[in-house]
This record gives structure tokens, sequence and C-alpha cells, in this order.
């Protein structure tokens, strides 16, 4: 939250430091908002702890599969670009791991009682997708109107 309000895609309160050089509103915000979705999970999941864990990981998975989608697009648009680090397995590497992750992301929704926070997963996911391009819209439509002052 602290590094969103930075790059000004939240409220600005978010991104205050105290005077112990901590980004105290953005903690407490973003603690108050994991206890929320902690009771949601507790009202309508059969267990919290799995569910939570489901959730997680539902989420590290679609972050996994983005890094290998960006990692094969590099590799493909710009083979030109000095790599530091060179994957042992490359490209090929990179798709069996979209593939894998894929099954694994599937697999989340296997079981029925998880259900619920797997598809909450997907609708936060989805509601923040539809926030950041409505936001760049509107970033970007005041970039390209003249300024009146």
């Amino acid at each position: 939250l602290f590094a969103l309000s930075r790059a000004r895609f939240l409220p600005a309160p978010l991104s205050k430091i105290g005077a112990r050089r901590t980004p105290h509103v953005a903690l407490i915000a973003a603690g108050a908002i994991g206890l929320v979705l902690c009771f949601l999970a507790q009202q309508y999941a059969a267990s919290v702890g799995p569910a939570l864990l489901n959730m997680a990981v539902f989420g590290a998975l679609i972050s996994y599969i983005l890094v290998l989608l960006s990692y094969l697009k590099l590799k493909r648009s710009r083979p030109d670009l000095a790599r530091p680090y060179r994957s042992p397995l490359g490209a090929p590497g990179a798709a069996l791991g979209v593939l894998l992750a894929a099954v694994c992301l599937a697999a989340t929704y296997a079981i029925p009682s998880f259900r619920p926070g797997v598809l909450g997963t997907v609708v936060f996911i989805l509601a923040m997708l539809a926030y950041y391009f409505f936001y760049q819209r509107l970033l970007a439509a005041d970039t390209e109107s003249p300024s009146h002052g």
C-alpha cells in the first residue's frame, strides 16, 4: 500500500512516514484490511487457515505466471538486452513453468470448501485491475488536457 501510494495509485495519506521512518498508516491500513478479510474468511470458509493459505497460493501462482510470461516476452522482444543472469533452462523452462503453475492454479479450485476464497481473490484481482486501468485513463486524460492555471 505504501509503494502504491507513493506511485499515486492510492491516496497520499498511505505514504506518510512516521518519526521512526516507518510507513505506519499503510501498515495499519493493511493490517485492518487483513483482519476484515480473516473475519470474512471465517464466516464463509470451512476453516480459516487453509482457506487463507489457498488464497495466498492462488495469488502467488498468478504472480509467478505473470513473471514467467514477462520473461518470455522480454526474451523474444529484446534478445539483445544485456542479462547479468541467464536462466539455465531458458525459454523452454519458463514455458514449462507456466504450464505447471497453471495446473497448480487449477488445483487451488479443486477443494469445494476453498472455492469462496479463490473466487474472492479473483474478484479482488479483477477489481484492482479495473481500478488500475480506470486510474490510468484518468491520469492519461489529465496529462493530455491543457492546464488553465
